[in-house]
C-alpha cells in the first residue's frame, strides 16, 4: 500500500538566510512521500537562488510577480497541494527528521481527527535553544501545553489564545478545503483563524511532544512580534476571530465547552443558545477579560428582534435596563501600554502555573517510580532472608537481655 502524499506549504518573502536549512529538514524526513511547495512572495534577495539550488524532484517553485504577503503565499501553496494530508511550515523553522512520519500515522489512525499539532523547540537566530524570555518574548502564550478533548481544546483557546505552533500542523486536505483558506485580511492571526475555523467542525490532537524548531527572530522580524501599532492590530483581529468563533460553534459543542457559564439548564431552543453565546462574549475572553464589548455585540444584533428582547426578559431575566446598564460600562482599555503590560503579566502567570504542574506532574511520576523500586528490592529473596536474620537476632538479645536482668 502506498504511503498518503503528504503536501508540504512554505511561503517565503526574502527568507535566503534560513530556506536553505528549512528545506533540508523537510528532505530529511524520514516519510518520504512529499510534494514540497515553495512560493515566493516576490523576494528581492538570493531567496529564489537558494531554492533553485535544490536538485530533488518533489521540490515545486511557484513565484509571485509582486509581494502580496503570507497569507497570500499560503493560500497559492494550498491551490497547487495534491496531498491527502497539508503540512504547513514557515521558512526560517525546522523539521525534526521523524515529524511527518509520526503525524501520519496518527492520522491514519484516528480518521475522526482533523489535524494534528506537536510541540516546538524555541531557537534563536543562530539556531540555539533558547526560552520565550531569552528571546526577549517574556509573557507570550506557550505551545507547550497538554493535549485536551475537543471541548477543552475550543475553551482553551478562547480562554489563553493560540496553542498550535504553525509550523506543526498537519491538516487533512479535506479538513482544509472544508473550512476554507488562510484569510487574507488577517495579518497577525492568520494561523489562530484557520486553527479555530478547524475546532468549530472538527476535533484536533498535540503531540506533546518536540518534534520541529520555532525560531524567534531577536530583530523582531517575526510576523507574531507584538511591538507598537502591531498589538493594538492583534487585539482587534482577536476580538473578531473570538466572536466568530463563538458564534459558530455547533450547540452541543459550545454547551460542553462553557457548561460553567450557562444561564439555564437543560434542554434549549435554539435561540436560547444564541442568547447563551451572548452572554458569555459579555463575560470577556481572553485579552478582552472582563470587557463586555463582544457580549454588547451580540446583544445588539439580537435584540434589533422582538422575540428576542421577550426571550432574554422571560428565560434569562434580562431586560432592556440591564443591556442600557451594561453599555453605560467602560468598554475599552485605558491605553494600550498599560492593556499590553496587563496582558503580558496574565500570560506570564498562566505560563508559570502551566510550568509549575508539569513540574509537579514530574515529582509525582518520580515518586511513584521509586517507590516501585523500592518495592521490588524489597521483594528480592536475599533481602527478605536478611531481614528474618535481623529479627532473630534482636529477638536473641532480648533474651540475653532479659535472662541478665533477673
Amino acid at each position: 500500500m502506498t504511503d498518503p502524499l503528504v503536501s508540504v506549504c512554505i511561503g517565503v518573502h526574502n527568507g535566503e538566510r534560513y530556506i536553505a536549512e528549512t528545506l533540508s529538514s523537510a528532505l530529511a524526513q524520514t516519510y518520504g512521500n512529499l510534494q514540497i511547495i515553495v512560493v515566493d512572495d516576490a523576494s528581492t534577495d538570493g531567496t529564489l537562488d537558494v531554492v533553485k539550488s535544490f536538485d530533488d524532484p518533489r521540490i515545486e517553485i511557484h513565484t509571485l510577480d509582486t509581494n502580496r504577503h503570507m497569507c497570500f503565499a499560503f493560500n497559492e501553496a494550498l491551490r497547487h497541494a495534491r496531498g491527502e494530508y497539508i503540512a504547513h511550515l514557515d521558512a526560517d523553522d525546522v523539521w525534526y527528521p521523524q515529524k511527518t512520519a509520526r503525524q501520519v500515522a496518527y492520522l491514519e489512525s484516528h480518521p475522526d481527527v482533523g489535524a494534528c499539532f506537536a510541540w516546538p523547540h524555541i531557537i534563536d537566530d543562530q539556531g540555539r535553544n533558547t526560552t520565550y524570555e531569552d528571546a526577549g518574548r517574556a509573557g507570550v502564550t506557550t505551545f507547550h501545553v497538554p493535549n485536551r478533548s475537543h471541548a477543552r481544546w475550543v475553551r482553551e483557546l478562547l480562554d489563553h489564545g493560540n496553542r498550535f505552533c504553525h509550523p506543526s500542523a498537519m491538516v487533512r486536505a479535506n479538513v482544509q478545503r472544508d473550512v476554507g483558506e488562510y484569510a487574507y485580511g488577517i495579518l497577525q492571526l492568520q494561523d489562530f483563524d484557520l486553527w479555530t475555523r478547524v475546532l468549530t467542525r472538527h476535533p484536533v490532537h498535540l503531540i506533546a511532544e518536540p518534534l520541529m524548531a520555532y525560531r524567534i527572530l531577536g530583530s523582531g522580524a517575526n510576523a507574531s512580534t507584538l511591538d507598537g501599532p502591531a498589538r493594538n492590530r492583534h487585539d482587534a483581529e482577536l476580538a473578531d476571530i473570538a466572536y466568530r468563533f463563538v458564534n459558530g460553534l455547533p450547540a452541543d459543542l459550545f454547551a460542553e465547552a462553557f457548561a460553567d457559564r450557562l444561564r439555564l439548564t437543560g434542554e434549549h431552543t435554539a435561540d436560547e443558545w444564541e442568547c447563551e453565546k451572548a452572554f458569555v462574549l459579555l463575560r470577556g475572553l481572553f485579552t478582552l477579560q472582563s470587557n463586555p464589548v463582544l457580549g454588547l455585540r451580540k446583544l445588539h444584533e439580537l435584540t434589533r428582534e422582538r422575540r428576542f428582547v421577550d426571550l432574554l426578559e422571560r428565560r434569562f431575566g434580562f431586560t432592556l435596563l440591564d443591556l442600557y446598564a451594561v453599555g453605560r460600562a467602560p468598554v475599552l482599555a485605558d491605553s494600550p501600554e498599560s492593556t499590553h503590560e496587563l496582558h503580558v503579566e496574565i500570560r506570564r502567570l498562566h505560563n508559570e502555573l502551566t510550568i509549575r504542574d508539569q513540574e509537579i506532574s514530574k515529582l509525582h511520576a518520580d515518586a511513584t517510580a521509586r517507590e516501585e523500586r523500592i518495592a521490588a528490592v524489597a521483594r528480592r529473596p536475599e533481602i527478605r532472608a536478611g531481614t528474618a536474620v535481623r529479627n532473630l537476632s534482636q529477638s536473641a538479645v532480648r533474651r540475653i537481655r532479659g535472662s541478665l536482668g533477673r
